[in-house]
């Protein structure tokens, strides 16, 4: 576990929070703020923590601004953007809780590696460009995209959106007289100081693609002030005098995120997610998970479609046969043992070969799931799957293909209708169980065939995957998406990494002072016995109770990290440890289940927690 850094600012967060999360160590600061690792309390999950310079916090506007552009941005809810789960304001701490990324930026992982190659930049940026627009359709615009902005996860690889309107907001406050945002990843519209719109993310997305793939920037200049005039005079130059091994599609794609007049780049990040998809399924770049769902979709659509005309025609021509016979009438051909078996084996095996088909697609859709992808990148891979399909269906003349459409309806029809002759024979008996199949059959094969001859849009599955049924389908396959334990303890209940923290601080004390403290690790094991105890009984009022013996446990932890930093004391520690002595003897004798006087305690008294001095 990696030792927690002591600041003021940890101490005066950790005094807020107390009780709800348990901050485990600084990850960074910076001019934007400091941002800590902690964990949710309530939740057991790892979680990040941003709390804002204190000299901008105490700024009433600024303050204002702040909380509503973060109070926006949590509304959004998607793979590729950082949630934020809270957003707070304490006197002088203001701070917004969001998802932990078990990672590092894409800023980071340049400096640190170097250029990326074009097959891993291209699904970077194409993530990046589903995130902004699942934003711009919602009105939010980010206005500060740039690689340090833009988290990878380490595990899956997975490129999310952070910080978005924030950067922004706080970027503006500390300026000196520039425009709000990062100078290189400025669009020319924003040099001239106007807010931007959804084609300014897009230019600095890339500005972006250029580091990304070359470790540097379009325009360079010694000051900010001869970079901006650089930036809103020129024209970018194109990605290919830099990157020649490049794709053409790629540089085109990046050249016209770069254009100076607004109107000439991408209308929306969506065309671009599409166009970026396609360079990735051409160059073999799609993720193999993506590439693993569309070759199990779109053949199954085929075969469910199969199986469900199978059953439709099973019964068409059970009924149809029925109503033929010319010897016994309905009634008679319905109770015929023959028809009855062979339609019932042939709508049973149609049956089973649909809802197969469809378990599959259930399960490839799970793992793309899991794999951090959603509907709209879905979407996005089979439009580009069916352009592709109807790019070689068009490579045929349409004149020709009407030809053999011709063809094969005719051989059909006459098949068909020849089967069903022969099923309406009485001899030979052997005859009737293929007839009956090929009655079956036959119409279904030629109708799949005639449909692929002259259908030139998108398949019905396709319409339907791209749609509501699709995602619905992608929303109850996340209901049964297994949740993946991380690094730091992700798996960890917080009372017990809590207690192990609180018990390695205090052997890390001289022999003289543990001395003085003998009995704090019996306190801490007495209140993480009675923290457990409480959310098994799982009573009215319990998680109420259990934040109490956290934020006992936290005044103990935050003191004893201040001894190692040298600003606390033994009274320090000895009054908390104090304060922590009695909530366990309230916490044991509340939860006595022969004591009655535990039924007469109420929650404030059994969470009531001193001030720690």
């Amino acid at each position: 576990m990696s030792e927690p850094t002591y600041s003021p600012e940890f101490a005066s967060l950790q005094r807020v929070v107390a009780g709800r999360y348990s901050l485990v160590r600084e990850l960074g600061r910076g001019g934007m703020g400091i941002v800590f690792l902690a964990r949710d309390v309530a939740l057991d999950r790892l979680v990040a923590i941003k709390l804002l310079p204190p000299d901008l916090a105490r700024e009433s506007t600024f303050r204002a601004r702040f909380l509503q552009e973060a109070r926006m941005a949590a509304s959004l809810a998607h793979p590729h953007i950082v949630a934020i789960h809270a957003v707070e304001a304490h006197d002088d701490i203001v701070f917004f809780v969001m998802a932990y990324v078990d990672g590092e930026s894409l800023g980071e992982r340049v400096r640190r590696r170097g250029p990326h190659s074009e097959s891993e930049a291209v699904r970077i940026l194409q993530e990046v460009a589903w995130a902004l627009a699942h934003a711009h359709a919602r009105g939010i615009v980010h206005r500060d995209i740039k690689p340090d902005n833009i988290l990878v996860d380490r595990e899956s690889g997975r490129a999310m959106v952070t910080d978005f309107g924030i950067a922004r907001v706080l970027s503006s406050e500390s300026s000196t007289g520039t425009p709000a945002g990062t100078p290189h990843y400025l669009s020319p519209e924003q040099t001239h100081g106007e807010p931007g719109d959804a084609r300014s993310d897009l230019y600095a997305l890339g500005v972006t693609a250029w580091y990304a793939l070359i470790g540097a920037h379009p325009f360079d200049a010694p000051n900010v002030a001869a970079l901006l005039v650089r930036q809103s005079t020129e024209r970018a130059p194109s990605l290919s005098t830099v990157a020649p091994h490049a794709s053409a599609r790629l540089v085109s794609a990046v050249d016209r995120c770069l254009a100076r007049v607004p109107a000439e780049r991408w209308p929306s990040a969506e065309e671009l997610a599409v166009e970026l998809n396609a360079i990735r399924a051409r160059s073999g770049g799609l993720a193999g998970s993506v590439r693993a769902w569309i070759r199990e979709v779109l053949p199954a659509g085929n075969d469910i479609g199969m199986g469900l005309g199978g059953v439709a025609a099973s019964l068409g021509v059970w009924l149809l046969l029925a109503a033929l016979d010319p010897s016994s009438g309905l009634a008679g051909a319905l109770d015929n043992i023959f028809v009855s078996f062979a339609m019932a084996v042939a709508a049973s095996l149609f049956g089973g070969l649909a809802l197969v088909r469809l378990g599959t697609v259930a399960a490839t859709t799970r793992d793309l799931v899991e794999s951090g992808y959603d509907h709209d990148a879905a979407r996005l891979a089979l439009i580009e799957a069916e352009a592709e399909s109807a790019s070689e269906r068009h490579a045929r003349p349409r004149a020709e293909r009407r030809r053999q459409a011709l063809v094969a309806g005719s051989i059909g029809t006459a098949v068909s209708g020849v089967a069903l002759w022969l099923a309406m024979l009485d001899r030979p008996a052997w005859l009737y169980l293929p007839a009956t199949v090929a009655s079956v059959l036959t119409p279904m094969i030629t109708t799949r065939v005639l449909w692929g001859l002259l259908h030139d849009g998108p398949s019905l599955w396709s319409r339907l995957m791209r749609g509501r049924f699709g995602r619905l389908l992608f929303k109850g396959a996340a209901l049964f998406t297994r949740r993946r334990d991380r690094a730091h303890g992700a798996g960890q209940p917080t009372i017990a990494a809590l207690g192990l923290e609180a018990e390695s601080l205090f052997r890390a004390l001289p022999p003289e002072v543990r001395n003085q403290l003998h009995d704090l690790p019996a306190v801490l094991a007495s209140l993480r016995a009675q923290a457990e105890r409480l959310r098994v009984a799982d009573r009215d009022g319990s998680e109420a109770r259990v934040s109490g013996v956290v934020a006992a446990m936290e005044a103990v932890r935050l003191e004893l990290m201040g001894m190692g930093a040298g600003v606390r004391s033994v009274p320090d520690v000895t009054r908390n440890l104090e304060a922590a002595r009695r909530i366990a003897e309230r916490m044991d004798a509340a939860l006595r289940p022969r004591d009655p006087d535990s039924r007469k305690r109420s929650p404030d008294e059994l969470t009531e927690l001193d001030t720690p001095a």
